[in-house]
């Protein structure tokens, strides 16, 4: 499964990035209506987020003690 947390944060999707990141040239980018499909991407992109900063505080503090 893919996810784009730039394009969550958006309030977008494309299924055919043509670029391989999240650009404004897309000419396949479509803008997400649901407010309710908005606030999900939201949450999914902060837990992503949340994840990656516990994720490099524990490998900080295992090298940092090793």
């Amino acid at each position: 499964m893919s996810f784009c947390v730039l394009h969550a944060a958006r309030g977008t999707y494309d299924f055919n990035e043509p670029m391989g990141f999240a650009s404004k040239r897309s000419k396949t980018m479509k803008t997400i209506v649901s407010e309710e499909q908005k606030r999900l991407d939201r949450r999914k992109a902060l837990k992503m987020h949340t994840e990656a900063v516990v994720g490099a505080v524990l490998v900080t503090l295992l090298l940092a003690l090793a």
